[in-house]
């Protein structure tokens, strides 16, 4: 019980003696007050690539309004008719980065984002590829031996970005444009992604509007075929989440062997999670003990608790899994030898047929775990080729198949 009161001491002074400061707020939270017309970003509105930033404080307000303004008339093309379908990927980073130009996460964003724009002119099709960095004040120090003591901190100013809406603000500010330009015969596709602490804003953003969506489509007395559900965006993606298994309990729940979901139906959040994640194998439940937090789902991560995963990404010596048409297509999903793969059902036995959850085939809530060899720990899938070359291919069958859904 010391060692805890001291560990507890010690977070609290690493994260007083924090040599950065939040950046502060734009004094104007309404309009972009400069001549944002003048901006030689918007240049670019026209080009193959196009790569904007918004930058959020510890509270979640916008340090600059006009970041905003500038992003929103890019994907509204600035009032040019431009009759080119844009592809945009929204990702919020994780713990020890920020705003930084420099940071390595924003950089690794970048390169996905480029990559994709680069498929995208070698098979000549006529996209914009768009990305958007959303950042928030995730690194506290610059000192590498303690960063690791941030973890308790950093979360709690996650959840208050969170607790802001700003992020659902801005989703629902894109999605608008969006739907007028499809209504109009634009196919545009829009995929968000968060890392960790990332992922956790970004489920909290993302999760009431996805279980309200999928409610909508619900068979009558919770019996039969769901409707297609439209999520928010075509696409939600947790990497490695720093999220309490609690937290997923409403959407899990939507498992039961009295509904199904259409095999047309798209993914709608694709969680996946590192067996070998120290972060949140260790240093979260930890951090919730010593918060007085012990039920296990709210101790437990979400891809530490074997009943919510539902899917397994690992190599196959023999490559693609043949599909079933009667299930969707990211029940067997692979990319060269790399597969998703939908767990099977465990076997009921007397007495336990109640509590047993089905695998739910065509369920477009995901939950995965994956090896080392394709993500290594709690960082290791920037780092992967392995897994970037089967994540490049799963976002390139969401946007075909999202967009030919149309």
């Amino acid at each position: 019980m010391r060692a805890s009161y001291l560990l507890i001491l010690l977070c609290a002074l690493v994260s007083a003696c924090s040599p950065y400061r939040d950046p502060t707020r734009d004094s104007n939270q309404y309009e972009c007050t400069a001549d944002s017309a003048s901006d030689p970003e918007l240049m670019k509105a026209l080009e193959p690539l196009a790569f904007r930033d918004i930058h959020l404080t510890a509270q979640g307000a916008l340090v600059d309004r006009c970041q905003w303004d500038a992003l929103m008339r890019q994907i509204n093309n600035d009032g040019i008719k431009d009759d080119r379908s844009k592809i945009i990927l929204m990702h919020i980073h994780g713990w020890k980065h920020n705003a930084d130009p420099e940071d390595s996460e924003r950089k690794r964003f970048k390169d996905v984002v480029d990559r994709i724009a680069l498929e995208q002119q070698t098979r000549s099709q006529n996209n914009q590829v768009m990305g958007i960095f959303v950042a928030w004040p995730g690194l506290s120090m610059d000192f590498a031996g303690l960063q690791n003591l941030t973890f308790f901190s950093r979360t709690t100013v996650a959840d208050r970005v969170s607790q802001s809406a700003i992020v659902g603000k801005l989703i629902g500010n894109i999605e608008s444009i969006l739907n007028k330009r499809k209504a109009k015969g634009s196919n545009d596709v829009f995929i968000m992604m968060g890392y960790s602490l990332g992922a956790r804003i970004l489920f909290n953003a993302t999760s009431q509007v996805a279980l309200y969506q999928t409610q909508l489509a619900a068979p009558d007395l919770d019996e039969g075929t769901y409707d297609i559900v439209d999520g928010p965006g075509d696409l939600v993606m947790l990497l490695n989440p720093a999220l309490s298994a609690g937290n997923y309990t409403a959407i899990d729940s939507l498992r039961n062997a009295r509904t199904q979901f259409s095999p047309k139906q798209n993914p709608i959040m694709l969680t996946i999670s590192a067996n070998n994640d120290s972060v949140t194998k260790h240093a979260y439940p930890i951090g919730h003990i010593l918060r007085f937090k012990v039920d296990r789902e709210h101790r437990t991560a979400i891809g530490e608790y074997p009943e919510y995963i539902t899917h397994r990404l690992e190599r196959r010596e023999h490559g693609n899994i043949i599909g079933d048409e009667s299930t969707a297509w990211y029940d067997n999903f692979c990319v060269a030898d790399i597969c998703l793969e939908r767990l099977p059902s465990p076997q009921a036995t007397s007495g336990t047929k109640r509590n047993i959850r089905p695998r739910q085939p065509s369920n477009p809530f995901i939950v995965a775990k994956t090896t080392p060899e394709i993500i290594d720990g709690h960082s290791g899938f920037w780092n992967s080729g392995l897994f970037a070359s089967w994540l490049g291919g799963f976002v390139e069958n969401t946007l075909n198949e999202a967009q030919s859904s149309r």
